[in-house]
């Protein structure tokens, strides 16, 4: 069952049996502790919108509401595993699944909104003739990313560490946040450049956490349009 938790950090009382063992597990040093970068990883690194942090005031701005609800589907460690086992499993023919991560939502009277934040290995002949339906591209600190009303993705190379270093050289990983349409009261380019940096902001949290040793995803986003 996943974490879930408000946007001041207040774990909801929906927490089930599985978050209390994880918790129970990570600060007992007996399951969650990893090799690499993600060893000491906060648990709610991936997941966490503070506010006033620049993904906070993204998907804030995105869900169109100051109170965020958070539900967590993967911690650092989970994260972790579950991209190894794809890189394992990955053949040309079958691909990756998408990892789900974060959902945020907001519930209000005029409608309820969310966003969605996910990871998945592509091959990288298909990352170069990968197209969103409908979409807009863009260039992101020289990362290509793509993005239409409901979607956002970046596309990136990530070096893994270990084992699996030489697999995760012939793929590239894709950082996608699906979201709920918006409404009007903003530019379409407005609303384009803060999904993909919100796509990007949380492609890094990733990024520190995978450990990826060609280190991808420096520096403040800067959004410029274009075809990466």
């Amino acid at each position: 069952m996943p974490l879930q938790r408000t946007f001041d950090g207040r774990f909801l009382s929906r927490v089930g049996k599985w978050a209390t063992f994880v918790a129970l597990a990570c600060l007992l040093g007996s399951s969650c502790g990893t090799s690499g970068e993600e060893e000491g990883l906060a648990s709610d690194l991936l997941c966490d919108v503070s506010v006033g942090s620049p993904a906070g005031d993204a998907v804030r701005k995105t869900l169109g509401h100051s109170e965020v609800e958070t539900t967590i589907f993967a911690v650092p460690s989970r994260l972790v595993q579950r991209m190894e086992d794809g890189l394992r499993e990955w053949t040309a023919e079958e691909g990756a699944l998408p990892t789900d991560v974060c959902l945020f939502q907001r519930h209000a009277a005029e409608g309820d909104r969310s966003v969605r934040i996910s990871f998945q290995w592509i091959s990288r002949s298909e990352s170069r003739k990968r197209d969103l339906r409908d979409a807009t591209d863009y260039v992101v600190n020289g990362v290509p990313a793509q993005v239409n009303e409901i979607r956002s993705e970046v596309t990136f190379p990530c070096f893994m560490p270990g084992d699996n270093r030489m697999k995760s050289r012939q793929l590239h990983l894709v950082g996608r946040a699906a979201f709920t349409a918006e409404g009007p009261g903003e530019s379409r380019e407005a609303m384009d450049v803060r999904h993909v940096t919100l796509a990007y902001l949380m492609a890094q949290k990733a990024v520190k956490v995978l450990g990826c040793e060609n280190e991808p995803l420096q520096g403040e986003p800067v959004v410029q349009p274009g075809k990466g």
